[in-house]
């Protein structure tokens, strides 16, 4: 196989990942279009977000397991087509609910593509070259947060939020197409069972640890859902400037992943894991404050700065949270690693549902007190986790010895 046809079909497995990415976190920049153009309220717009989370955090396991039998190359096919569909659906649709609907049928089509692909990637990629194979998979989410989420909430504030939904359509069309016509036919991955996939949730300590994560998430969520409104009330921010904002947290979140590896390395996943925790309570709570008092010169240097904190921390997070899950359970890494998207797309829904509840009985800035003290309530979760890991147990053995 040549080099030339081995890009191509990696590129074309990241553009299907860099559409998924930028329909996944679309929502939350154009919020305010869609509520003008529905008349709906912030809170319901942003239960977008909570279902399509929702769906596929269900969806993927039980999705993985029904497709067991069916050759990759034809699975992948089949979930982007679905997924267009739906971001078609989403382009037409003439009122509120028939976008919800489009949402879930979106979600269905998003719920294994990413799993798939990389795994799809390692296989097609020479033997020498699959970690670079696998990073490039990766690297089109990064691309979405960076380029396709400000790109697509300036075009859908500017021209409508349809067209947003359009153009991720055209991208997961041509990355179907692609795949359809580059990838040759590949034999069946193995599938985990179900009931092997939810057996580590029996222990205490990764069950623990996951719902640490999950307070993390929900808690970023409730406030990322529902950043446009927000960024518009703390510094007056326009369509441009929540586009550039969103950019500015993206590239943020790019830092934040070599940070995070570094750290964890460096200091060790736990301390990491405590250090982006802290960072993350201290910036939702600075939006918080900046929502409750008046602007200043210093509000939009202090947005900046509280968006930048957020976004390296909330990536940094994540390697460190991995090597600890997968300490917590190395016999089933690939299990709890699953199961660790599960809980991130649950937690995406509850942040956002939970979001949409504060702004309906409350007001923004108690959105970011709700935020914040959830970080609080993660990290007395992860202290309880520590003390429960066999780890930290064997650890407290040799001590008393």
């Amino acid at each position: 196989m040549s080099r030339r046809i081995h890009h191509s079909r990696l590129l074309i497995l990241t553009l299907g990942t860099f559409a998924i990415g930028t329909n996944g976190f679309l929502i939350a920049g154009i919020t305010s279009a869609i509520v003008r153009d529905l008349d709906v309220s912030y809170a319901t717009a942003g239960q977008l977000v909570t279902v399509f989370a929702l769906v596929v955090a269900l969806a993927a396991p039980i999705l993985a397991t029904v497709t067991a039998s069916v050759p990759p190359k034809r699975v992948l096919v089949w979930t982007l087509s679905v997924f267009t569909f739906g971001n078609v659906l989403s382009v037409m649709a003439p009122d509120f609910g028939w976008l919800m609907f489009s949402r879930v049928i979106t979600a269905l089509g998003a719920a294994l593509y990413t799993p798939l692909s990389t795994s799809v990637a390692a296989q097609v990629a020479p033997k020498e070259e699959q970690g670079r194979a696998i990073s490039m998979i990766s690297s089109g989410l990064t691309v979405a947060i960076t380029l396709g989420v400000p790109i697509g909430t300036w075009l859908g504030n500017t021209f409508g939020w349809r067209i947003a939904f359009a153009i991720v359509a055209a991208a997961g069309f041509i990355a179907t197409f692609g795949i359809q016509r580059l990838l040759p036919h590949l034999d069946q991955t193995k599938v985990i069972p179900l009931k092997d996939r939810l057996s580590p949730i029996t222990q205490l300590s990764v069950l623990s640890f996951l719902i640490s994560g999950l307070g993390v998430t929900i808690g970023s969520f409730a406030l990322h859902t529902y950043i446009n409104p927000v960024l518009r009330a703390v510094g007056g921010w326009g369509d441009t400037g929540i586009s550039v904002m969103l950019a500015i947290f993206g590239v943020a979140c790019v830092i934040g992943v070599g940070v995070g590896g570094y750290l964890t390395d460096r200091i060790g996943a736990i301390p990491t894991y405590v250090a982006t925790i802290i960072t993350k309570f201290l910036t939702l709570a600075m939006f918080a404050l900046l929502l409750m008092i008046p602007s200043s010169t210093l509000t939009i240097p202090l947005s900046v700065t509280a968006m930048i904190l957020w976004g390296i921390a909330s990536w940094a997070l994540n390697p460190a949270f991995q090597q600890h899950l997968i300490k917590l359970a190395p016999q089933s890494s690939q299990v709890v690693l699953s199961l660790n998207a599960s809980f991130l797309f649950v937690g995406i829904s509850g942040g956002s549902a939970l979001g949409g509840m504060v702004l309906q009985y409350g007001t923004l800035p108690d959105l970011g007190w709700a935020s914040s003290a959830l970080q609080l309530i993660s990290l007395a979760l992860l202290m309880i986790s520590v003390r429960l890991s066999p780890v930290h147990r064997e650890k407290d053995q040799r001590e008393s010895v």
